[in-house]
């Protein structure tokens, strides 16, 4: 499966083929959307993620990705404690970094 984040939005979404940048590219806008990597399964790319992903909803990715927020953070502790700090600092008036 080939990840992909919409250049609207920030949804993830998936294909079966590696998209070419005519395809990800939006005339309207001039943005396109960004390939985030080729993953057998949801799972594995969970494991991947990043902490650019902790400000994303968690609930958000594990309906996406077709699991539980527990299996979510089970699968990534790390964007799990990403994602506290960062809403931590937030319900604090923080600015997230």
């Amino acid at each position: 499966m080939y990840f992909y984040e919409s250049h609207l939005g920030g949804n993830i979404y998936t294909t079966d083929y590696e998209k070419t940048y005519d395809e990800l590219y939006c005339e309207e806008c001039g943005d396109s959307d960004t390939f985030l990597g080729e993953y057998d399964t949801w799972e594995e790319f969970i494991k991947d993620l990043g902490t650019e992903y902790a400000s994303y909803d968690p609930e958000f990715l594990a309906e996406t990705a077709g699991i539980t927020v527990d299996r979510l953070f089970e699968l990534n502790p790390k964007l799990k404690e990403d994602y506290d700090e960062y809403y931590n600092k937030e319900e604090n008036n923080e600015r997230p970094t």
